[in-house]
């Protein structure tokens, strides 16, 4: 009670030529070690009888394990339907309040930033506030108490995106902050200090970077940060889903998925028995599944997403685990390298530059193997020709072939030999007697007469055969000249 009536205190500023508002503030006081937030509302109550000024300051204090059920302190300090407006009585601790109000206010969002867009044009500006050093000042001349309480809660809530390391809402009880800095303030009671300038403590607060507060621009976004002030939460979808598979014995199981939502959600993966119960995998919260080593049969898994919009669940995937022999079994005899989809073979650098190389040198063999053989054959090919003709060569001067008489016949009239004699088909007239002076070289040919006086060619004789008739002739005439008597 001590620690709260220090702040109570209330500079009108009417009497000055301002302008009376309330003045909203959240401030984080420590008492022997413990931490209580305190969220005050000091306005303006006119005069009392003795023409004094008069104030109402309304507190709420909390602790640190009360503020994780409730709102935000722009929004409580905005919306709760209890604050204190009028005030006879002396100072007192309040008790035996509703608080129904209070705790229906954490359901409501201030996503997307309306405000902000509607005030600075776009509502990731938001942001810019977050990214403010500590002790920042602002100046809300041109912005009335209510919208600056909308700013700063929009602005408290984007931290769901900014620091998912912790509850935003136990998050933005740490940012301390008045709506209008009065001269009684300590400034290191406020991370943001929003002045006025009808104020005569503006001068005094104003820091050399002070801004107005609607000229306030966020520097730094992510693809996420920027789809939940504008749009706000979505609730996750499956853009691709864990699918079965099949491995061998040893290997491990891989799956995947992928969800979208506003903010991204977060998974979680789990085991499914024959009675779909599932059972947490601990640990197992990345979109990606490795399961090493699972049992022989088949296993399910299944995933789980969420955010603060909702949340899906994805089909069950199952993995079917082999012995290593029957797979095996399989690959031969469906002929191929894998029997499964999940089951690949890849080579390495060496192993292919390896086959390269022997590929080349089969190819070269293959090439000096085929010349090789195409010489022998045109060697025995060459040599069975020229062996064929030299026995051609020496048959036909033998005589031996059938067509050697005509080779030489044509080869006998070539030279002026005596035409071969024709014969008769018929037996020749044997009363005729050969001249012993015929002229053996007559070229003319001979023909014998026949009993029809008809003439008929006889067939024809070697070249040598009229030689040695012709021979014979002579040798007789010279053994009849040798036996007549000698004439005187």
């Amino acid at each position: 009670m001590l620690q709260l009536e220090k702040f109570c205190y209330y500079q009108h500023l009417s009497l000055s030529g301002g302008q009376e508002r309330p003045i909203f503030s959240c401030r984080i006081v420590d008492i022997r070690g413990t931490r209580f937030h305190v969220l005050s509302r000091i306005q303006d109550a006119g005069l009392d009888f003795t023409g004094r000024t008069n104030f109402i300051a309304h507190h709420l204090v909390f602790t640190p394990e009360e503020i994780r059920q409730y709102p935000t302190p722009p929004v409580i300090l905005r919306e709760w339907p209890g604050w204190v407006k009028s005030w006879t009585k002396e100072p007192q601790s309040l008790e035996k309040e509703n608080w129904a109000d209070l705790t229906t206010l954490a359901g409501k969002s201030n996503i997307p930033a309306q405000t902000w867009q509607r005030v600075t044009g776009d509502a990731v500006n938001g942001y810019g506030l977050l990214e403010a050093r500590a002790g920042a000042s602002f100046r809300v001349d041109d912005q009335p108490d209510e919208t600056v309480l909308e700013l700063l809660a929009e602005s408290l809530e984007l931290l769901e995106v900014r620091d998912t390391r912790r509850d935003f809402r136990t998050a933005a009880w740490n940012f301390t902050f008045t709506t209008s800095m009065q001269e009684q303030d300590n400034p290191a009671d406020f991370r943001w200090r929003c002045i006025h300038s009808d104020n005569p403590a503006a001068n005094r607060f104003a820091t050399p970077d002070v801004r107005v507060l609607s000229a306030v621009r966020a520097t730094k976004l992510t693809i996420e940060e920027t789809a939940f002030a504008r749009t706000g939460r979505q609730a996750p979808q499956f853009a691709a889903e864990p699918q079965d598979s099949r491995i061998t014995e040893g290997e491990s199981a891989h799956f995947t998925a992928k969800a979208e939502g506003v903010p991204n959600p977060n998974y979680q993966w789990f085991s499914v028995d024959r009675a779909n119960n599932g059972q947490v995998l601990p640990g197992e919260t990345k979109p990606e599944l490795i399961v090493p080593n699972p049992a022989l049969g088949i296993s399910r898994y299944v995933v789980n997403v969420t955010n603060t919009a909702g949340n899906a669940q994805s089909r069950v995937a199952t993995v079917s685990v082999e012995q290593k022999l029957k797979l095996a079994q399989l690959k031969s005899d469906a002929g191929t390298r894998t029997a499964t989809k999940d089951v690949s073979y890849q080579k390495t650098e060496e192993d292919i530059e390896r086959q390269r190389r022997r590929l080349e040198a089969e190819k070269a063999q293959e090439i000096f193997q085929t010349r090789q053989l195409r010489n022998k054959i045109l060697m025995v090919t060459g040599t069975s020709l020229i062996i064929l003709i030299f026995i051609l060569v020496v048959l036909s001067h033998k005589g031996w072939l059938p067509f050697g008489h005509k080779v030489m016949s044509a080869a006998s009239s070539s030279t002026n030999l005596p035409s071969p004699l024709v014969q008769s088909s018929v037996v020749p007239n044997t009363n005729q007697v050969i001249s012993p002076t015929t002229n053996v070289s007559d070229k003319s040919p001979k023909v014998l007469a026949t009993t029809n006086s008809s003439e008929i060619k006889a067939p024809v004789k070697p070249f040598f055969q009229d030689q040695l008739e012709t021979n014979d002739t002579a040798k007789a005439h010279s053994q009849q000249k040798t036996n007549s008597p000698a004439k005187p």
